[in-house]
């Protein structure tokens, strides 16, 4: 055989096995990689999801509906709005997405972002023994907020989209 021959030849069987092994070390290691991120996942729980959610690009979701609901005063917001505290069972009730349905005991917090004053009276004079009726109209989830947002008045009037 040629000596030019021999030596190019020797060279293209040295560059494909180097990139044999290149190639399998680094799609190799992303496997190995993605299977432990997915361990880490299943082992943290809601944590895990929520870092990897904000990674994805954030999608806010409006609703128009009216639904009926039972709340009690747990806070007031800076804007105005009130926090309040409803069953997990009317929590049902709303378009809640999974990520969203965080509720540390039986209960769920939501902002109502325009209680009238006299819906707010009856709330301060609320508990979880003696909730209030509230009937719901618009609900929003954004990428601001971890608590959902809900209103007396169709999205558009209050909750506006951004």
């Amino acid at each position: 055989m040629n000596k030019k021959i021999s030596t190019s030849f020797a060279l293209v069987v040295i560059i494909v096995i180097a990139g044999f092994f290149v190639s399998v070390f680094y799609f190799g290691g992303k496997h190995v990689a993605e299977n432990s991120n997915s361990a880490n996942n299943s082992s943290r729980g809601n944590k895990i999801k929520r870092q990897n959610n904000k990674d994805v690009a954030c999608k806010a979701h409006y609703y128009n509906g009216e639904e009926q609901i039972a709340g009690w005063k747990a806070g007031e917001n800076e804007q105005g709005g009130v926090l309040i505290k409803i069953s997990n069972s009317d929590l049902a009730k709303l378009p809640v997405s999974a990520d969203k349905a965080v509720s540390i005991d039986s209960n769920a917090t939501i902002n109502l972002v325009d209680p009238s004053a006299d819906l707010k009276d009856a709330l301060d004079k609320s508990s979880d023994a003696s909730p209030v009726e509230i009937t719901i109209k618009g609900y929003a989830e954004t990428c601001d907020s971890m608590i959902p947002s809900v209103s007396l008045s169709p999205i558009g009037v209050t909750l506006k989209k951004s």
